[in-house]
């Protein structure tokens, strides 16, 4: 839902959302291939770090979400930024 709300309405949460989501993505790449950048470092410690750059992005999307107002037209609702502040 996040990918269509961004193409289709350019919200901002939504581009932060699906950064998360590309982020995990890549941590759990990392896990799955056991990569390390130092021989003493475990692959979860990476994983770990990677993660908690996607929570980050979470966190960013969800204080960027807001309520929308929905209007009605000939090819159905739309959103309707609230201008009342």
């Amino acid at each position: 839902m996040s990918g269509w709300a961004y193409y289709a309405y350019r919200t901002p949460s939504s581009g932060w959302i699906l950064s998360g989501i590309g982020v995990s993505a890549i941590a759990v790449i990392v896990l799955a291939i056991k990569w390390t950048f130092h021989p003493s470092s475990s692959p979860d410690a990476i994983y770990h770090l990677v993660q908690m750059l996607a929570l980050y992005c979470f966190f960013q999307g969800s204080q960027q979400l807001s309520d929308r107002q929905f209007g009605n037209n000939q090819f159905g609702s739309r959103w309707i930024k609230d201008t009342d502040g």
